[in-house]
């Protein structure tokens, strides 16, 4: 009874002043100014989960295991887990220190997992946690495929990748949040996969709608990756897929105001051959129609020069994945991941590029993916951006992901 009680009082303290309304909205650093408040939090939620532990063995008639009384081991039991939460999402006060760089660009992993429609507010809890000078609003292939102008009222939704729910953003909110950001001087990327992923039923519906895509297969090769080096056709006529993506593109740049345009997810390391002359058609064709920069990711081996030089000759700037702990531990990549043998890497690759050209490279800085489950540890993102950095990458990075779900406390280092 009295463990019962002491749960229930925790759980009050915890959820006092919370609404329904803010479930999936919430900055997790909103947390981090530092308060009574704050601390009680933390404690009560330490002390509301033991007694949740042990009210279920209890009621499971299993050997109770009551933390809430002090002896050793009780002790041994509290340090160890703080020090693994703080190891994980605090390495120090300020938490994870990122280098002052001239370019410094945030990607949400959607618009709904960082932003809220025609919230203003919402922009600055971002820019807030995240002092970036660009932002990239990424949407699925079919977004571009399936665009036929400003349409105020037109769902996009579906063309997100991480949503928490359906029917919440038209174009109209996503003008409106092109905006917001200008206003505050952000410039802001349109931002594509170049995929044709599946719907993912993970933590909800996740994913985005390629539909359009699958009724033409000619248009998707291996592991999913699409053929801008194949042909579409419209009505009576054939065309250069890369030609009506490009100039779909655009046209949204020009109705959304973008200020350039962000190529995301066209490779992938499990295709052999060349990995290239499906992503080159686009990249040509986009630098014949828009004047303003192209970003491309670079290719998923960071050990791939040639390919790398081919994008630099293409593109404005190309954004190496640089992910050794994503690699190694989420996608269990053993060959070139650890990071000693990405610095041996990367310093290969940058004594073969001219020095002029090195100012267009940038390097990723890999948080945390609702949608796909990773979580890379503070300490462990600390170290990787601290080597890049002293490696010679030190025109810019990008953030992946941007969202207000990364459980630690990003910090940029003054100028």
């Amino acid at each position: 009874m009295f463990t019962a009680v002491l749960w229930i009082a925790s759980s009050w303290i915890i959820l006092t002043g919370y609404s329904l309304e803010y479930l999936g909205r919430l900055y997790v650093a909103e947390s981090y100014e530092i308060s009574p408040a704050y601390i009680l939090t933390i404690v009560t939620g330490i002390f509301g989960g033991t007694r949740f532990v042990a009210l279920m063995m209890d009621y499971l008639n299993l050997q109770k295991l009551d933390t809430a009384y002090i002896s050793k081991w009780n002790v041994t039991i509290y340090v160890v887990v703080i020090l693994i939460g703080l190891a994980c999402v605090l390495p120090s006060p300020t938490g994870v220190v990122m280098p002052y760089a001239p370019i410094r660009i945030g990607i949400p992993e959607s618009p709904d997992s960082a932003f809220i429609p025609e919230s203003d507010k919402s922009v600055d809890q971002f820019l807030k946690h995240y002092n970036v000078t660009h932002v990239v609003i990424a949407f699925s292939p079919d977004f571009v495929n399936t665009y036929r102008g400003y349409q105020p009222n037109q769902d996009v939704t579906t063309h997100f990748k991480f949503r928490i729910h359906n029917n919440r953003w038209t174009q109209r909110d996503v003008l409106s949040l092109v905006k917001d950001l200008h206003s505050r001087g952000i410039k802001v990327l349109f931002g594509v996969y170049l995929k044709a992923q599946d719907i993912t039923h993970r933590y909800g519906i996740q994913g985005f709608s390629t539909e359009w895509i699958r009724r033409h297969p000619n248009l998707i090769g291996p592991q999913k990756i699409i053929l801008f080096n194949s042909t579409i056709k419209l009505s009576s006529q054939e065309l250069p897929y890369s030609e009506y993506f490009s100039e779909k593109i655009e046209w949204i740049i020009e109705d959304f105001g973008f200020d350039g345009v962000y190529l995301m997810d066209w490779d992938d390391w499990r295709i052999k051959g060349d990995r290239m002359r499906h992503i080159l058609p686009l990249v040509e064709d986009l630098r014949k129609r828009i004047d303003k920069p192209i970003y491309i990711e670079g290719p998923d081996y960071i050990d791939d020069l040639d390919h790398i030089l081919i994008l630099l000759e293409k593109a404005d700037y190309v954004v190496l994945k640089t992910a050794p702990w994503v690699k190694q531990v989420y996608y269990t990549l053993s060959s070139n991941s650890s990071l000693m043998n990405y610095e041996k890497t990367l310093l290969k690759v940058l004594n073969n590029i001219p020095p002029e050209e090195r100012e267009r490279i940038l390097f990723s800085a890999y948080t945390f993916s609702f949608v796909d489950g990773w979580l890379n540890p503070a300490i462990e993102l600390q170290i990787e951006v601290n080597k890049f950095h002293e490696i010679g990458l030190r025109r810019g990075y990008v953030i992946y992901y941007a969202d207000r779900y990364v459980p630690y406390k990003l910090t940029i280092k003054s100028e």
